[in-house]
């Protein structure tokens, strides 16, 4: 059952149709070309195959020709048409189309700001099994952008998302407790938490489970332990990694820096399992 979305669809939908008969029409416009094409980096191919579906109500055409204009692959950079495209998208009940319009909205590029309508979106894609928007649904209801914050709600929405192995949800719960949102600080829980999402590779996790061996949080103080999740999370790309790094090994022996290392190389061998 297709999923309507209240507000101006339909002068959206007729602005960009008005834009579309600018647009030159191939007669052997094929979608699964397109995105073949599209995914290949082919952006001309990929407009030429896609823009005629839109008129014909393609969804997955509709949110990639908006990834295109918000991105300037092909065409010129065009915020505004790249929204119009979501909206076809998202009324159609595109659900990841539905959760980058939302972000849109709440920032307020492309299109008009609009907190309340940015949620409504947000949820219809969540409530579609989309991890990522119940991921930041959650977030949007602790950080109290709709008024107070919400921490029973967006426990609900990240627990959705830590069912379905989301990692940025499970880092997610894991400050949550880290920091006492909606209760009482829990440590061992957020430690748990952050070591299921670093031994999955999660480099924010491994960040903070370095840290929390550095700070001695729950865990026992561990130097060697703290730079060796440390270093495994720098060089899994993680920036603020990079910065504490030096900040540890400065606490440490030689031989301490070097056993860090050795168990850091053993612990990305073993793809960062029993670290």
């Amino acid at each position: 059952m297709k999923q309507t979305i209240s507000g101006p669809s339909q002068i959206l939908t007729l602005a960009c149709l008005a834009l579309l008969v600018l647009l030159p029409f191939s007669a052997t416009a094929d979608l699964e070309a397109g995105l073949r094409a599209y995914e290949m980096k082919d952006y001309e191919t990929a407009y030429l195959e896609l823009v005629p579906l839109v008129s014909e109500g393609s969804e997955e055409a509709q949110f990639i020709l908006s990834r295109m204009y918000r991105s300037g692959q092909y065409v010129k950079l065009d915020m505004t048409a790249g929204a119009q495209m979501l909206q076809l998208a998202a009324t159609q009940g595109h659900a990841q189309a539905q959760r980058e319009l939302a972000n849109m909205m709440i920032i307020g590029i492309g299109v008009e700001q609009n907190t309340q309508q940015a949620v409504r979106l947000m949820t219809m894609a969540a409530e579609q099994g989309l991890p990522e928007a119940q991921q930041e649904l959650g977030l949007i209801f602790q950080s109290g952008n709709l008024g107070q914050p919400n921490y029973e709600e967006g426990q609900k929405w990240l627990q959705r998302a830590v069912d379905q192995g989301f990692l940025p949800a499970i880092h997610s719960m894991g400050l949550m407790h880290y920091f006492g949102q909606g209760g009482e600080v829990d440590f061992i829980e957020a430690e748990r938490y952050f070591r299921e999402a670093a031994e999955q590779g999660y480099s924010q996790s491994q960040f903070q489970l370095g840290a929390m061996y550095h700070q001695g949080q729950w865990v026992k103080k561990d130097l060697v332990k703290a730079a060796m999740w440390i270093d495994v999370a720098a060089r899994n790309g993680n920036t603020s990694a990079r910065i504490l790094q030096s900040d540890i090994e400065s606490e440490m022996s030689p031989d301490q820096i070097s056993k860090a290392r050795g168990m850091a190389r053993e612990c990305r061998v073993r793809t960062f399992s029993k670290c």
